[in-house]
């Protein structure tokens, strides 16, 4: 997928400010998962990317990233071995449905009546 507007491309980090959140373990010890804010200045929106590895490894946004949002996530969370992605209202820009044998799912919020 074209990651036109959804923030940063892999070339252009290093213009962009990066906030890690905190690394969720998955429960089997096997990997790790945790969600990456990118903010590229004021011309273009906040990304969110997902990222997921080994457990034993450093996180790299360009070998890790397996989804790409305009918006925060609501939730990421292991449940068992599967990754769960609420992304609520966010705009889904990459999902990848798996990643070194780890399955992803993803969710979005219902509308708020």
């Amino acid at each position: 997928m074209v990651l036109a507007g959804s923030g940063c491309g892999d070339g252009l980090l290093s213009d962009c400010d990066q906030t890690m959140g905190a690394e969720l373990i998955s429960p089997d010890v096997a990997h790790k998962a945790a969600v990456l804010d990118v903010a590229c200045g004021a011309t273009t929106r906040d990304a969110y990317w997902v990222l997921l590895t080994r457990a034993d490894r450093e996180f790299s946004g360009r070998r890790d990233r397996v989804a790409v949002f305009e918006g925060r996530p609501e939730r990421v969370e292991w449940r068992g071995t599967v990754l769960h992605v609420d992304y609520g209202s966010a705009k889904p820009f990459l999902m990848n449905e798996e990643a070194g044998g780890v399955r992803i799912v993803y969710a979005a919020s219902a509308p708020v009546p």
